[in-house]
């Protein structure tokens, strides 16, 4: 998919976005085809973006032949979130289990072990993944989507159909903060509804096509910080249940499992810390959200 920089001007600014992102997903699909070091996670935040804007924009990206498109890339991400949550588990329990600086006990050497090798294995599979029938069709689904935006003569969304449905994703991201109850499932709501959010902004105000003005980038930011925080908590949450259930495991073989308790002990009180920032951050959110009235 090569971008068609002739057209941009009288193009979509919705297309133009997407035209953008299809070819950000090639670019990555071939850096991860080629196993470079971050290009999981590259691609599988282009991916993400892609889905936002679907879901975000709905009938302002409606063309023929599109209904298949959204599944699809639904299931390519799965495979992409398998391989990079194996990676981001191996890369953290191996940071977590070195602060002390000490010999590291043989339970803590065995799981950082365990765990690179998952990630490893994780890493073959998506691979295979990639090369399978339904994974070219999807790709193949994207150019084709792309290709009939830009033939669309009526895809031309104006900045009011834009702003309004920007509106309607902040809306919905400020009931998901209403609604956090202390629960990991509200608060993976409330994450997912805000990195929709901001990946509606950012596809609208980013140059080009460098729509709306300060306000609704603010709005884009403030759910950014939400993101960030929510996706940090998991992180940490996700740590220190790993490393609590293999010191007891560890204990139960009669192994030094200190290391494993320590770093558990130090993941619990960041997930903690790092949820004291959520409710300004949600004030926050509420208030640029209003700001756009």
């Amino acid at each position: 998919m090569q971008e068609n920089s002739s057209s941009a001007a009288r193009t979509s600014p919705l297309v133009q976005a997407m035209d953008q992102l299809a070819c950000r997903f090639e670019e990555t699909d071939r850096e991860l085809v080629s196993v470079r070091a971050d290009g999981v996670h590259r691609h599988r935040t282009v991916v993400r973006r892609i889905r936002s804007l679907l879901a975000a924009y709905g009938r302002l990206l409606e063309v023929p032949g599109s209904t298949a498109l959204p599944g699809e890339l639904q299931a390519w991400a799965t495979s992409l979130g398998v391989a990079r949550d194996a990676e981001v588990r191996a890369e953290q329990l191996a940071e977590a289990l070195s602060r002390d600086g000490g010999e590291a006990t043989s339970a803590a050497r065995a799981l950082v072990e365990s765990r690179r090798a998952s990630s490893d294995a994780a890493s073959r599979r998506l691979r295979e993944v990639h090369d399978l029938e339904r994974t070219t069709r999807m790709r193949a689904l994207l150019d084709e989507f792309v290709l009939a935006l830009r033939a669309e003569e009526e895809a031309d969304a104006p900045p009011r159909s834009i702003r309004k449905r920007i509106s309607s994703e902040a809306e919905r991201t400020v009931k998901r903060a209403a609604g956090v109850d202390g629960s990991l499932g509200s608060y993976h709501r409330l994450r997912k509804a805000a990195r929709r959010l901001r990946h509606a902004v950012e596809a609208v105000t980013d140059d080009p096509p460098g729509l709306f003005g300060a306000r609704i980038r603010r709005l884009g930011r403030r759910a950014h910080r939400i993101q960030r925080l929510l996706g940090d908590h998991r992180d940490a949450v996700l740590l220190a249940d790993e490393l609590e259930r293999e010191a007891g495991l560890a204990q139960h073989r009669e192994q030094d499992a200190t290391d494993l308790e320590a770093a558990a002990e130090r993941a619990r009180a960041n997930a903690t810390e790092i949820l004291a920032g959520l409710e300004r951050a949600c004030r926050r959110l509420a208030q640029a959200a209003r700001d756009l009235d």
